[in-house]
């Protein structure tokens, strides 16, 4: 049978898109079992969805939905599936987080929860045979007016799992990063041992880690060097390496076959030593981030993070010391959270040795343990309608405060660390000046590149948009700053001793 797989259009954002890995595990794993799959990403070119329909002609359509910056596109794309009478089915990890709210929108035929490859062969043997879905297991749907969930399906062992290049344009995804020009994004694993309370990887992935043979990966890798000239990977799992022992063996892997690439993911603090990230960085590696978090004890226990402020520090300390770059996630606004833990999380982040701070509000992951939580104790109710979603962006924009402290002091604390990043010199060792900033500009230049100057438009007003936003609430609010103890000048002044201690040694 024929499916047309669609990554949707997002609302209008600065990111470059991300090459739909989901889709192209799915579309792999159908094709090599007779059907005829084919990836359409309207983020990197929005067809003429009439046209498609009518050409390729498909038996059923997916569409992958990884957050709610793509829901109003899925829509767009639902309803020409409809009228061309092609059945349509959602998909991803926004699915599995609100199955009911999407199903109960009548814009799709059923929505898959969890993993989608053996649960979409089964859907297109039902459909080729005129079967209900009853039977297939993974599943969300209405029946006579009633929400319908099937039993939930199994892992799949994901370890002799490829994924097909050729089903995407891959310099359409390359993106220039730490010292790589043409990085593109990758899976080595899924799924994350550990429990964080904000995290609905517990939901998700069960706490279960998976691999996938690192042989088929470095294969696929060798691939796209010696045919695409790439030169980077970031790994996309929710945590790249799940042991030393691991890190270790992958990197003799990539050392023994001679590879050079530049790469880089998820990590977890206090799981590696010196002398791992040494090995690591001799393999290529060149950046890893971090969920920190929080500077407050007490805050990473309510999330039940299970680190320390000692063990933060010393990775990143051993990191940094190996040559690694560090990109420290934090999350500001906890639920609960006040002041004086605020300014624990902002003095301890100005005195870590970081390179650049991914600085993010608390949102409301739907299916987490802390929702839960709060939807039973009252103070939090999802809303039912799928379009309340639309034009929501996660962690970016604070939708609700669910903390204690003023709003404006979490847009100016955010805003920040965010111009550090952009605005400081030598930030990154042995990149040349204002290397975040002639990156982003980099980037713009390859938007136009790509869509043509007047199509551009709207994301130069975006970019100048954020920009100024950004550059006014991280320099004018002097008395926020001031009660954060946090200083432009400083951070600069500590980050220029930080690169010539690193000089010396």
């Amino acid at each position: 049978m024929k499916v047309l797989f669609i990554s949707p259009a997002v609302e209008m954002h600065l990111y470059s898109p991300g090459n739909p890995i989901g889709l192209m595990a799915l579309a792999t794993y159908l094709n090599a079992r007779g059907h005829t799959a084919i990836i359409r990403d309207r983020a990197i070119k929005k067809e003429n969805l009439d046209k498609l329909f009518d050409s390729f002609r498909p038996d059923a359509v997916g569409i992958s939905l990884m957050s709610t910056l793509g829901i109003a596109d899925s829509i767009v794309v639902s309803k020409a599936a409809k009228k061309h009478g092609v059945p349509v089915f959602w998909g991803g990890q926004q699915t599995t987080m609100m199955p009911e709210i999407i199903a109960s929108s009548g814009y799709c035929d059923a929505v898959m929860l969890g993993e989608g490859e053996i649960t979409f062969m089964e859907l297109l043997d039902a459909i080729e045979k005129k079967q209900p879905f009853d039977n297939i297991a993974g599943l969300a749907f209405m029946k006579d007016g009633k929400f319908v969930t099937t039993p939930e399906r199994k892992f799949t062992d994901i370890s002799r799992f490829g994924l097909d290049w050729s089903l995407i344009r891959p310099e359409d995804y390359f993106i220039s990063y730490y010292f790589c020009t043409k990085m593109i994004y990758m899976y080595g694993s899924k799924g994350c041992p550990f429990n964080c309370d904000f995290c609905f990887n517990h939901y998700y992935n069960k706490n279960c880690r998976r691999i996938r043979d690192f042989d088929i990966v470095l294969d696929e890798i060798e691939y796209l060097i010696k045919n695409h000239g790439l030169n980077g990977i970031y790994f996309v799992d929710d945590l790249i390496f799940g042991s030393s022992q691991q890190a270790r063996e992958s990197c003799a892997q990539i050392k023994a076959r001679g590879m050079k690439f530049i790469w880089g993911g998820l990590s977890r603090v206090g799981q590696y030593s010196y002398d791992d990230y040494k090995i690591m960085y001799d393999a290529g590696c060149r950046w890893m981030v971090f969920g920190i978090e929080s500077g407050s004890e007490y805050t990473l226990n309510r999330m039940n993070k299970k680190i320390t402020m000692a063990e933060i520090e010393q990775t990143v300390a051993d990191c940094r010391r190996a040559g690694i770059i560090i990109i420290g996630n934090f999350i500001i606004g906890f639920p609960g959270e006040t002041v004086e833990e605020l300014r624990k999380t902002t003095r301890e982040a100005m005195k870590l040795d970081i390179n650049l701070y991914s600085v993010n509000h608390f949102e409301m992951v739907i299916r987490s343990k802390i929702c839960d939580e709060m939807i039973a104790e009252g103070k939090f109710s999802v809303t039912n309608k799928l379009e309340d979603y639309i034009g929501l962006k996660p962690t970016e924009m604070l939708n609700i405060n669910f903390s204690q402290i003023p709003k404006k002091d979490l847009v100016t604390i955010r805003c920040f660390f965010l111009w550090i990043s952009f605005a400081s010199r030598n930030i990154v060792m042995d990149t040349k000046n204002y290397a975040l900033a002639k990156r982003a500009i980099s980037l713009t230049l390859r938007e136009v590149s790509r869509y043509g100057f007047f199509k551009s438009i709207p994301r130069f007003f975006i970019a100048g948009k954020n920009f100024l936003y950004h550059m006014y609430h991280a320099n004018f609010h002097r008395s926020i700053l001031k009660k954060y103890d946090l200083s432009f000048k400083e951070k600069c002044k500590r980050n220029k001793a930080i690169n010539r201690q690193d000089a010396q040694e």
